[in-house]
């Protein structure tokens, strides 16, 4: 702690975020190694994730793929079945997770150095990201992919404004594979690049692939009936065709307080900047559109689908 602190007065407060980088990893990992090694991990996606990917490691080449899009459109965890293949051990995840949602903080601190030109802010919003809660409780919770999504979408809002265009396509790529309800933010991350244009040919050609991607993952994995709702049984009110069960669902203010906790720590700053905070709607859509407590409960990976355009209107606002 002591050399954090004495780094913040550094040149430029790199230290300070990698050691914080650095203690927030092992410290979640830790956690979660402990919770697996007392039961208290929840069974359900935790279990069926270390099923899957296992499966997915010991299974023929021509297999693979139609497993990893089985259920949820996911190829990127073919990445962690070649894991599996060194180390197949369900604390890999966990670890990797932990350490993955950490990272977030690095490319944090590159995007708020160039846009706010002061490291003394930088490295506060940095640190401040690794307390947010919503953030920690990705780094903690049981294994989803989803929580990859906010490093890779943090260092995509950095190579955008780097105009590192190049860079794209190894990390939205990886983004688009982690599950398809996310896919409509990087495609409105897209929309982002062509409005403000940073690549505006690039970025409307993203978001015009992206959105038919969306809805032909959608097609395959629900069948003709896609445009009825998805098969999530939170959404079975989107089935029935009924627009005032759907109107009825949507405008529960009870669902407010999903977005109240997410924007009260950070003052309600990132609304200042609409058009940063864009590509979190579809998740914020989802969310107010479900059923389900589960999908507007902060201590959940959905909200992974928000944070990085949260912090990048933060940042703005």
């Amino acid at each position: 702690l002591k050399a954090m602190l004495a780094s913040l007065q550094g040149v430029e407060g790199k230290r300070a975020v990698f050691y914080a980088v650095l203690f927030h990893a092992f410290f979640f990992a830790a956690l979660s190694a402990f919770k697996y090694s007392s039961a208290h991990f929840a069974g359900y996606d935790f279990g069926i994730y270390d099923s899957k990917i296992w499966l997915i490691s010991r299974s023929a080449f021509y297999d693979k793929f139609s497993l990893a899009s089985s259920v949820h459109f996911q190829p990127a965890l073919l990445i962690y079945s070649f894991i599996y293949g060194i180390a197949a051990h369900p604390l890999v995840l966990q670890f990797s997770q932990a350490a993955a949602v950490a990272s977030g903080a690095a490319p944090l601190f590159l995007l708020s150095r160039k846009l706010l030109k002061t490291r003394y802010l930088a490295a506060g919003l940095s640190l401040f990201y690794l307390l947010y809660p919503a953030v920690e409780f990705n780094a903690a919770g049981d294994f989803h992919p989803d929580s990859l999504y906010i490093p890779l979408m943090l260092w995509t809002f950095y190579f955008i404004e780097t105009k590192r265009y190049y860079l794209l396509l190894f990390v939205m790529l990886p983004a688009v594979g982690l599950k398809e309800p996310l896919v409509p933010g990087v495609a409105l991350t897209g929309l982002y690049m062509a409005i403000k244009d940073k690549g505006r040919f690039a970025g409307a050609a993203v978001f015009v692939f992206l959105m038919a991607l969306f809805f032909l993952t959608l097609y395959s994995l629900s069948g003709p009936a896609w445009v009825k709702g998805f098969n999530d049984p939170s959404f079975q009110h989107l089935r029935a065709g009924s627009l005032s069960a759907v109107f009825i669902e949507a405008f529960d203010l009870s669902k407010l307080r999903f977005p109240f906790f997410l924007l009260f720590p950070v003052l309600g700053l990132p609304l200042l900047r609409p058009l940063e905070f864009m590509p979190a709607l579809p998740a914020l859509a989802a969310a107010f559109l479900s059923s389900s407590a589960h999908h507007q409960n902060v201590a959940s990976h959905y909200t992974a689908g928000i944070i990085p355009y949260l912090f990048l209107a933060l940042i703005h606002g």
